[in-house]
């Protein structure tokens, strides 16, 4: 038990139940994890006095005490109730423990230790088992010590979001960075903004768009001032806005992509663009 207290205290803090639950001894297939976020961590451990029944008494007053006992004999493995009083239960520590509690048995007076074990709920009394006290019962008392300083581990900070995926595609996200035939245009007016490049009518627009977007590309804007047209998705022809509205904005929005939307701009149209 000492080594793991080390460890933990050293600076490996423990996961909880809930994060890393245990499922083998429910008579599931466990699966290890090769890391997980640990939260519970202590500063140090104490030893209980080896023999000392009177002192382990004094630690499980105050908390649950882990300790090492032998379990390879049939009298802890084939236990179901009651309270161990048997030498052939041995003192070859090779298992570890918790005792959680102790008390007298009502039906033969024995004074006992309880003791939370890890082979599942279906083992002994509903995964516990009490084992008489004042004879270093199975070896209980032999190697017992608790921790120290318990404390919830600072939170490991979340890692950062990586920058956004390459843009491969026109009309991408600027984000994401144009293409080198392309700029960040935003319509004045007009939420969000987009990659577009520059059209006219012998040179049309770029035909290939960012997955599951349908908006079609368009020469659809025309710079005020010098009047150079530049292209972009249109999500809403003519022909789907009535009164200056979108008049499916579900549907307009969808042919945006996953990560656009559709806005009206001043040219009577629909024209998909990426939030902020």
């Amino acid at each position: 038990m000492d080594n793991a207290f080390e460890w933990i205290a050293e600076g490996n803090p423990l996961c909880t139940e809930s994060t890393y639950p245990y499922t083998s001894g429910a008579g599931l297939t466990g699966t290890c994890k090769k890391a997980c976020n640990g939260e519970v961590s202590l500063t140090s451990h104490k030893d209980v006095p080896s023999g000392d029944e009177d002192a382990l008494r004094a630690a499980v007053a105050k908390q649950p005490v882990s300790v090492a006992i032998e379990a390879d004999k049939s009298a802890f493995q084939l236990y179901q109730s009651g309270v161990i009083d048997s030498a052939s239960c041995g003192k070859e520590l090779d298992h570890g423990v918790l005792v959680v509690g102790y008390g007298t048995d009502t039906a033969t007076g024995k004074d006992y230790w309880k003791i939370k074990n890890s082979w599942g709920g279906t083992w002994g009394e509903e995964g516990f088992v009490r084992v008489v006290q004042g004879k270093n019962m199975c070896g209980i008392s032999s190697q017992a010590s608790y921790p120290k300083g318990v404390h919830m581990a600072a939170p490991t900070p979340p890692t950062p979001p990586g920058p956004p995926p390459k843009t491969t595609t026109h009309y991408g996200d600027p984000k994401a960075g144009c293409l080198s035939d392309e700029i960040e245009v935003q319509v004045q007016g007009l939420g969000g903004d987009f990659c577009s490049s520059a059209c006219s009518l012998f040179k049309p627009c770029p035909t290939d768009v960012p997955s599951s977007v349908t908006a079609k590309p368009m020469c659809a804007l025309k710079e005020a001032g010098t009047l150079k047209e530049y292209c972009a998705l249109v999500c809403a022809p003519a022909e789907d806005v009535v009164d200056g509205q979108i008049r499916d904005q579900k549907k307009a929005d969808g042919a945006c992509g996953a990560s656009a939307s559709c806005k009206m701009a001043g040219a009577g149209v629909g024209i998909c663009t990426y939030d902020d």
